[in-house]
């Protein structure tokens, strides 16, 4: 056979008669034989002379270790040097225990070092063929197995089930492993904290009764059997410490299947005291706060009535004094007197538009006015403080500003008085425009831009978030340049988003600054100038199919109706919804080619809307294209939305022709390419 040497085998015939001859042939035989089926599966052989020291090993042995035949040496000393160091006293220990008769087997598992250095782990089993005339072993036969695979998926299961031990036994959540009649079979320390029970107290018992009281039976009951019916278990309860406490927490449980049979249970209880605790302050804060708030607004409102009736007193007798025959000095004793009057009125009523604002009663009125009358009136107090100061101030506005509108006049009126009263504040030298224009002509409705652009000091462009908030100067020491109480563009930007529009600023110091704002209005009167627009318009939609159905989820009333006449003008037919919750119940009930999302609803926001629409298509492989719409225009506003699932993102005020590119991208284009315009 290849790779064994046999001359070991092999006496002098004097030492044995004729039959000794033939039965130690036999044996011989059958030895090969052996070997031969051990070489076939694999396993390495090796044959040890105790007394020589000569250890034959079989080719398979070599290979194992990635020698050829030719490589090896045929000694026990070859053998000991590819042992593994870690592993040599422990493997000789062992076969001198078998060797002395110590152990009646001889099984050892090792690692070895093969040719290139890597470790082959060695399962190693021998027996003992021949002895002197002292019943002394001379020499042991045996074979190698390559088990390397075996025992690192052995180390990698004690592994694993070591942290798996350490999860169990050190995790944060109080945990109990239970058998299939749902008693106690261990739990680990967290649950001995939170519930005061050691494990020798709760082993072998029954969970439910041991944590719950008669209140909580029924509904721990009703947990384990949803967990029998191999269900996953999670809900918000309470439980009952071994002192009779209650503890809130996070239930959850469900079967532990091995071979698709269920062969016991885990229950997790999550401790939420402390975030109890947390919610119950964070709710009475807010309680507080409200309470505060309403109380401030009820103060504001009575101070400006109790306030006002005496100011109107002042400033009318100083009126009526101006009128009257006075000296130099009594007429700049006057004018000191009309203007702190104006000065305390005008941040009387900042401090009124924020209590409305913070306590949300302001609403929007619609009234018909004409535009450029109403930009002109809000001109006129400024006109006089212009010519005053030799500032030049004007309008820019084109014809086709000269139409009617439907709107809140006043607060269109408010905003634009604010962002004048600033650039005069901050402009002394140069000059003051209001501008006014249309942006564009989705009929009815008119896209109008505003702006008040000074040459003022500047402000830079670190500092430019800080003026929307209410109480902030940027100068707020006690030497500062500029009166005021900080309110005046909180409440321009709180107003013109309720208009449907965002403020934007432009500036730099030394400069000067331009405030612009857009939103729509509804135009009574049309500018003959617009027809031909309009008409463009209608041609260019043209192309969006009637059959497409819209569902349009918006709160405001105001945006509702622009909505409703951009969907129609487009030939789409289109669904209100005013919340969150009927959004989901019409989409639940209706087929819907598009859905335009407000980001901003009450009760529910369209982020969350659109987070159930999704689960619920889910399931059926469905997925409407869903446009998000909101009134802010970051970055990150739209990255929100296009992170829960919706396909695309529109920034108010809506543009009619981007929502026709929207509907074309998402509807039309996916049902019959062709239609796309050129």
């Amino acid at each position: 056979m290849p790779g064994i040497t046999h001359r070991y085998f092999h006496s002098k015939g004097s030492r044995y008669s004729r039959r000794a001859q033939r039965d130690h042939a036999f044996s011989q035989n059958a030895l090969l034989r052996a070997k031969m089926a051990l070489e076939a599966a694999q396993e390495g052989i090796w044959d040890w002379n105790l007394v020589t020291g000569e250890n034959i090993i079989s080719e398979s042995w070599a290979q194992m270790l990635g020698f050829s035949a030719d490589e090896v040496r045929h000694t026990y000393d070859f053998f000991l040097t590819h042992v593994h160091p870690e592993d040599l006293k422990r493997m000789e220990k062992i076969r001198e225990l078998y060797i002395t008769g110590e152990l009646a087997h001889y099984h050892s598992v090792f690692r070895m070092r093969t040719k290139d250095g890597q470790e082959k782990w060695i399962l190693s089993r021998g027996k003992t063929v021949e002895w002197d005339e002292h019943g002394q072993p001379t020499r042991m036969v045996g074979t190698h197995q390559d088990i390397t695979r075996r025992k690192k998926a052995e180390i990698s299961l004690r592994y694993q089930k070591s942290v798996l031990e350490s999860l169990f036994r050190y995790s944060p959540e109080a945990l109990a492993h239970l058998n299939t009649r749902h008693e106690i079979v261990r739990i680990n320390q967290q649950f001995t904290r939170l519930f005061g029970y050691t494990e020798a107290e709760c082993v072998g018992l029954s969970l439910d009764p041991l944590i719950t009281d008669e209140d909580l039976l029924k509904e721990a009951a009703l947990v384990s059997c949803r967990t029998q019916s191999n269900e996953f278990v999670e809900m918000e309860s309470v439980r009952v410490h071994k002192d009779g406490s209650r503890v809130p927490v996070i239930v959850r449980g469900g079967p532990v299947i091995v071979d698709d049979a269920i062969v016991g249970y885990q229950a997790i209880y999550t401790d939420i005291t402390q975030r109890k605790k947390e919610e119950l302050e964070l709710r009475e804060a807010k309680e507080r706060a409200e309470a505060a708030s309403q109380v401030k607004s009820q103060f504001l409102s009575n101070m400006s009535h109790e306030i006002r009736t005496p100011m109107n007193g002042i400033y009318g007798a100083a009126m009526l004094l101006e009128s009257t025959p006075l000296s130099q000095e009594q007429l700049e004793l006057v004018h000191i007197l009309t203007e702190s009057a104006g000065r305390m009125v005008e941040t009387m009523n900042n401090l009124l538009d924020v209590a409305r604002i913070e306590s949300q009663r302001i609403e929007l009125r619609e009234e018909v006015f004409e535009l450029i009358q109403t930009l002109e009136e809000v001109m006129e107090p400024f006109r006089v403080l212009g010519e005053s100061r030799n500032l030049p101030f004007a309008l820019e506005a084109p014809e086709a500003c000269r139409v009617k509108v439907v709107g809140d006049r006043s607060k269109l009126a408010r905003v634009l008085y604010h962002l004048l009263s600033n650039a005069f504040k901050f402009t002394e030298t140069g000059k003051v425009t209001l501008e006014a224009d249309l942006v564009r002509y989705e009929n009815p409705f008119g896209i109008y831009r505003f702006a008040v652009a000074d040459t003022g000091i500047g402000i830079a462009s670190e500092d430019q978030q800080k003026l929307f908030r209410r109480f902030t100067q940027l100068d707020d020491s006690y030497s500062k340049s500029y009166q005021g109480t900080g309110l005046g563009l909180a409440i321009v930007q709180k107003l013109v988003e309720l208009m449907g529009g965002t403020v934007s600023l432009s500036s730099a110091p030394g400069e000067g600054s331009r405030f612009y704002f857009e939103v729509p209005l509804r135009v009574h009167e049309l500018h003959a100038g617009n027809g031909e627009a309009a008409s463009q318009k209608q041609r260019m939609f043209s192309h969006v199919k009637e059959s497409i159905r819209i569902l349009a989820v918006e709160d405001d009333e105001i945006s509702q109706i622009l909505l409703r006449k951009i969907c129609r003008k487009l030939g789409a037919q289109v669904d209100l919804a005013q919340d969150g919750f009927e959004a989901i119940r019409m989409f639940g009930t209706t087929a819907y080619d598009l859905v335009l999302m407000d980001v901003q609803l009450p009760t529910i926001s369209g982020i969350e809307v659109t987070s159930v629409i999704r689960s619920f298509e889910k399931k059926f492989g469905e997925r409407t294209p869903i446009i998000g719409i909101s009134a802010h225009a970051l970055k990150q506003d739209k990255e929100r939305c296009l992170a829960v699932g919706m396909n695309d993102y529109l920034s108010k005020p809506i543009d009619m022709e981007k929502l026709h590119q929207v509907i074309q991208e998402w509807v039309v284009a996916q049902e019959s390419p062709s239609v796309l315009p050129e």
